[in-house]
């Protein structure tokens, strides 16, 4: 395997599925390229260890075994691999199906980027919203003890203004009709 595929990827070889998982978790790879059949943990169980860390879930399998029985596929499938190839194997085969495999993990990456980003924008625009409307709840008390003030100066020169925003009535204090003056 490590010869076919050096020339374009950097490859990793264990030894056996626990070896492949200590690997993993302290080298984490865009690709795992596995057997079913291996000593200490098979396959189907360093599938299944992949897929339940939350570090590691992401990246895509390829069983790659001489277990040609569908049941074979179809539980290495379930199990949580991406793709299957039976032994024995056509070369060009493999590589476009690691491309493939690759190519979707691209475009994952990129979806989990941009997901990230946008969760980004939203606590951003988030906290602007909750600023702004705390601005606007101190522009509503400012204006409820401006036109307080004014009341208990001249009571018959004052008339309430009512605006509205963030969902709710803002009393501001006006110049009285002649506008002249100004109180606040």
């Amino acid at each position: 395997m490590r010869d076919l595929l050096a020339s374009d990827y950097n490859v990793f070889v264990a030894a056996d599925g626990q070896g492949a998982l200590e690997q993993l978790r302290a080298r984490p790879c865009d690709l795992l390229v596995t057997d079913l059949m291996m000593p200490r943990a098979s396959g189907r169980d360093l599938v299944q260890a992949v897929r339940a860390d939350d570090v590691l879930r992401a990246i895509p399998i390829l069983v790659l075994t001489a277990r040609t029985a569908v049941g074979a596929r179809i539980d290495s499938l379930d199990s949580g691999a991406d793709d299957y190839i039976a032994k024995p194997f056509d070369a060009s085969e493999l590589r476009a199906r690691i491309r493939s495999l690759l190519r979707i993990k691209d475009y994952q990456d990129t979806i989990r980027a941009q997901a990230d980003e946008l969760s980004q924008w939203n606590r951003t625009l988030n906290d602007r919203v909750r600023q702004q409307v705390q601005q606007i709840e101190g522009l509503r008390r400012n204006c409820r003890r401006s036109y307080a003030r004014c009341r208990r100066r001249d009571p018959g020169l004052c008339r309430p203004l009512m605006m509205r925003g963030a969902g709710s009535s803002v009393t501001c204090t006006t110049a009285p009709s002649s506008g002249s003056q100004r109180w606040g």
